[in-house]
């Protein structure tokens, strides 16, 4: 988790200073909206291979029913 700072802090950055500090929050959000991209497409197919098995499993009791 990036540190917050106090204004003053901030205030005290040299120009430059502040714009590599953006350039690298930028840089983290970047990867953090990647890595959450990819979660949420890993949650896709987990729950996707989920719903495959479930499907079996009920196609299989219904299978057993109609013997």
């Amino acid at each position: 988790m990036e540190k917050e700072h106090r204004k003053s802090t901030l205030m005290n950055y040299t120009k430059e200073q502040l714009v590599e500090y953006c350039m690298c929050l930028e840089h983290n959000n970047n990867v953090l909206e990647q890595n959450f991209n990819q979660q949420y497409f890993n949650c896709l197919k987990l729950l996707d291979d989920i719903k495959k098995v479930m499907d079996y499993i009920c196609y299989r009791c219904v299978e057993r029913e109609l013997n």
